[in-house]
């Protein structure tokens, strides 16, 4: 759609000038070479500029018109002449106009084709094959290819965007970046076994690519965007998978990665939905996050061989949607797999030590797990909101079950301690509806805050006899609890431990407590007797509150207070005795008391907050101290 003609005479000495001209809207970026040394004035509307001198010395100017450029272009050079034809180094295709610009060891090249072509071939001559020989080509080319010496490169970008159908490369070493980029018809590369380098977003885009032949000795590899490659079997020499090497791989059904991967890039395979399998060589030291698409709504299966020394790091399989994770050889897993909504199974052999925190956290259709007995730490939360949860071994060399490790595993109804273990974490096995019965290993020195709270279920206890400190609310709600009886190792009952613990009926204390916290017994309506030891020195506000049914208690010589509403709404309470040393009764202490008849305060009471014994109403003899200063 260009044409040339001469203008008007130049002002002084050789000038000249040339008009270039084009009646319809360019379709495309155009380049016209012009055998000149240089432009005297930059043209308006277009790029001009001059490269390096040729071989023999030549100078020549370049301008390109942009695409959508239509009119005339009057250009003031120093000599006017028409482009000349060249034979391309080994390109045997003819017909092509190319200029090559600069010394031999950084050859550029400015080309385009004027007919349509089949076949194209490079022969041994041309090494590297330069970068933007094909840029305004729209000719569909059967087949390219590339008849190197076994060192030949093909340089970034060489041949991005050509309508090429198949690619043969033989004794090509080093394909370079972008390479093959949005060739829009490729369908199949053939690589002989002098290929070692597949630059990054070498083949992106090619959205027909299916076929993979040869590759062997590949090192590096990128096949980003093909959306029509049916699996994913990286080369067996490959050492490193980049970032987004594969991603876009649409219809890739199958993922296997050799032994030889020691690295995977993150999001490698993002928005590759269509896996069903995938296996992981065992060299590959760390699988990192997000390394499956959570967007593969039909993965089976996982299979990581590791080397013993593997780790799956933080959300590498997050939200994924596998079915089943088989591992051998890992040593580690890191919060891998949370939230993964189809995963029912997890195999794991020796090698695996530990689970780290919330790795499994929210995988609702988990329904088994085998650990082996090499696992010695679970962190917190491992198995959080594992609804479907409803059978684990735990491992002899398990030392703790840490915080919320069990939380919410709803259909869990028992589980077996190690007695390894020496800690049971906070909320460790809250909210655990079906579990009917556990047992505290002798080793466990403490039951940490809201360990078993809401286990509605739970109907058997046994306390190990380390155990100093049970948490607080760390039996709340377990309202099917009918006995509880705790070591002579217990020295601290913490807040509402037993609180609303509504079958509690049998509760035999420590003969070491210390302290029984607030709220400890709150809402115990089963208790009706209970003896408190001769140890024990404090009593919380609200302890024994709204136990209904207690009907007699005698408060040890050791304690100095009685703290506010400890009885309140006791009302079958008929019997109190208080000991010798308390020398305060909180407000509301004994409110609503309704049974109390007599009570004989000793005389170091001091001290009677507000509403002490209101609605005591059938309290008829009350023995005051002669102590007394504060009557609320």
């Amino acid at each position: 759609g260009l044409s040339f003609a001469k203008a008007t005479e130049g002002r002084e000495g050789d000038e000249r000038m040339i008009s270039v001209s084009a009646a319809a809207a360019l379709p495309r970026v155009t380049p016209v070479c012009l055998w000149d040394r240089e432009l005297v004035v930059k043209p308006e509307g277009a790029r001009g500029f001059v490269p390096p001198a040729l071989d023999d010395g030549r100078r020549h100017t370049v301008v390109e018109l942009p695409k959508g450029w239509k009119g005339r272009l009057d250009l003031s050079l120093d000599v006017r002449s028409a482009p000349a034809k060249a034979e391309f180094g080994g390109l045997v295709t003819p017909l092509w106009r190319v200029q090559m610009i600069g010394p031999k060891e950084r050859r550029q090249a400015y080309a385009f084709i004027d007919v349509p072509l089949t076949n194209v071939t490079f022969g041994a001559g041309l090494n590297p094959i330069p970068g933007g020989l094909f840029d305004w080509c729209e000719a569909a080319v059967d087949v390219l290819t590339v008849n190197g010496d076994g060192t030949t490169a093909i340089a970034d970008g060489a041949f991005r965007g050509l309508k090429i159908k198949r690619v043969v490369l033989n004794g090509v070493k080093t394909i370079g970046m972008s390479a093959f980029q949005e060739c829009p018809n490729l369908e199949e590369v053939v690589a002989d076994e002098a290929l070692e380098t597949v630059g990054r977003l070498a083949f992106r885009s090619c959205p027909k690519l299916r076929s993979l032949v040869g590759f062997a000795n590949v090192r590096t590899i990128a096949f980003h965007s093909c959306s029509s490659l049916p699996s994913i079997n990286i080369p067996g020499k490959v050492g490193t998978v980049g970032d987004v090497a594969f991603a876009g791989c649409a219809s890739a059904t199958t993922v296997v990665i050799p032994d030889s991967v020691t690295n995977i890039a993150n999001w490698a395979f993002q928005d590759c939905n269509a896996i069903t399998s995938m296996s992981i060589g065992k060299r590959v030291k760390r699988i990192v996050q997000n390394l499956v698409p959570q967007g593969a709504e039909g993965l089976e299966t996982v299979v990581v061989n590791g080397d013993g020394e593997t780790e799956i790091a933080l959300n590498a399989f997050f939200r994924c949607k596998m079915r089943h994770l088989v591992m051998s050889g890992v040593k580690t897993i890191d919060g891998a797999c949370q939230e993964c909504p189809n995963l029912e199974d997890v195999v794991a052999d020796e090698a695996l030590e530990t689970i780290g925190s919330y790795a499994f956290k929210g995988c609702a259709s988990l329904g088994k797990i085998v650990l082996p007995d090499s696992l010695t730490s679970l962190g917190d939360g491992v198995f959080m909101n594992c609804t479907r949860l409803d059978s684990i071994t735990l491992p002899d060399a398990l030392t703790s079950i840490a915080s919320k490790t069990f939380y919410n595993c709803a259909v869990l109804p028992t589980i077996d301690i190690p007695s390894s273990a020496t800690a049971i974490g906070d909320s460790a096995f809250m909210n655990c509806d079906g579990l009917t019965s556990i047992s505290i290993p002798n080793l466990v020195t403490a039951i940490g805050n809201s360990a078993f709270a809401n286990c509605i279920n739970l109907g058997s206890v046994r306390i190990g006899s380390s155990v100093s400190r049970i948490g607080n609310s760390a039996f709340y709600n377990c309202n099917r609890l009918p006995r509880i009886d705790l070591p002579n190792s217990v020295t601290v009952i913490g807040s509402s431990a037993f609180e609303q613990c509504s079958w509690l009926g049998y509760v035999t204390l420590s003969q070491a407590l210390d302290s029984i916290g607030t709220s400890a017994f709150k809402q115990c309506v089963g208790i009706q007797y209970i003896t408190l030891p001769n140890s024990l020195k404090y009593i919380g506000d609200s302890a024994f509150a709204l136990c209904a049914n207690l009907a007699d208690i005698a408060i040890p010589d050791s304690v100095t207070a009685i703290g506010n509403a400890t009885f309140a709404y006791c009302y079958r309470l008929v019997s109190v005795t208080i000991g010798e040393s308390v020398a305060a009764i909180g407000n509301s202490a004994f409110n609503n008391c309704q049974g109390l008849t007599s009570i004989t305060l000793p005389n170091s009471v001091t001290s009677i907050g507000d509403h002490a014994f209101t609605s005591c109403c059938r309290l008829s003899s009350l023995a005051l101290s002669d102590a007394l200063t504060d009557i609320g």
